[in-house]
């Protein structure tokens, strides 16, 4: 056989869809369950041991344990969404191997996160509020898993008592599991919090304020900042989520304009140090300015 046609052959069965339903189950719903998760190998197929192997190894070689956490929360969305797909189609032992592993993934994230230790108290306090935010949306899909199925149980007529409860008891477990984690997380956000007094002095006041504004770091969805130089003034536009803002700073030094540019948009110094793009720099008298400006903006 044609050694191409042969590795062909073995990936069309790698990612190609169990197609082994339970009994008493409506086909047309098992197929559009399946067609909402078309990129998962699930639990019934025999070459899901090697989608949990390559999860493993992908979790072990990061090499950092704020990656490690966000990638074990990003495993546990796809154990999740084998559970549901799972308890669908009444295949209860699989399902529970996948709430199992579900929370063992989910269990790997919050112990990473008991290791995460930063010099920089604001870096390590944004890292964790990026986890949070991962934390969260997670939440969400549990709700979102747990009401589709509520929606089934109650819309089907072949689930009995007995399976009802076994549903019911995966997804408190899948519950419980999350409420650690996000325990878990408010625990070590307290904790960075006083790591953060220590290193900046400033008063708890002060402290919850730079909490807000690094919370608002971790959603905001895009910043872009152009900045424009004049005889003596800096022409600073920016997209902030979508919205155009214009603001002018007269000073042309680059420390003065990102410190100004903080306080007129709430945004932290870093963010706006990432986002700047120069414009205008044929400009003779604020070419130094400029070239400091670029250097900051690659911090």
């Amino acid at each position: 056989m044609n050694y191409l046609l042969l590795v062909s052959i073995l990936i069309a069965i790698v990612i190609a869809p169990s197609v082994v339903f339970a009994q008493e189950i409506s086909v047309s719903e098992t197929q559009q369950i399946r067609l909402d998760n078309p990129d998962g190998i699930t639990p019934d197929n025999p070459f899901h041991f090697f989608d949990l192997l390559f999860d493993n190894i992908f979790l072990g070689i990061q090499t950092n344990d704020v990656d490690r956490a966000k990638v074990a929360i990003k495993i546990a969305e796809e154990r999740l969404t084998e559970l549901k797909i799972m308890l669908s189609e009444k295949r209860f032992d699989l399902a529970e191997r996948a709430q199992i592993q579900h929370d063992r993934f989910l269990t790997a994230a919050e112990e990473a996160i008991t290791r995460i230790d930063l010099a920089d108290a604001r870096i390590e306090a944004m890292e964790k509020l990026e986890i949070e935010r991962d934390v969260e949306q997670h939440r969400e899909n549990v709700r979102r898993v747990s009401d589709d199925l509520e929606i089934q149980v109650d819309r089907r007529t072949d689930f009995n008592p007995e399976q009802i409860e076994r549903i019911r008891i995966l997804l408190d477990n899948v519950d419980d599991k999350v409420e650690s984690l996000s325990i878990r997380i408010d625990n070590e956000k307290e904790e960075v919090e006083l790591k953060l007094a220590e290193q900046t002095g400033e008063t708890t006041q002060a402290i919850q304020r730079d909490i807000e504004m690094l919370e608002q770091t971790v959603d905001r969805e895009h910043l872009d900042i152009n900045v424009e130089f004049e005889v003596d003034t800096a022409v600073v536009e920016a997209e902030i989520d979508g919205q155009m803002q214009t603001f002018e700073i007269s000073s042309l030094d680059a420390e003065t304009i990102v410190k100004e540019l903080s306080d007129l948009t709430g945004i932290i110094e870093a963010e706006i140090r990432e986002a700047i793009h120069i414009e205008d720099q044929q400009r003779e008298n604020s070419l130094d300015s400029i070239k400091e400006l670029q250097f900051l903006g690659r911090k």
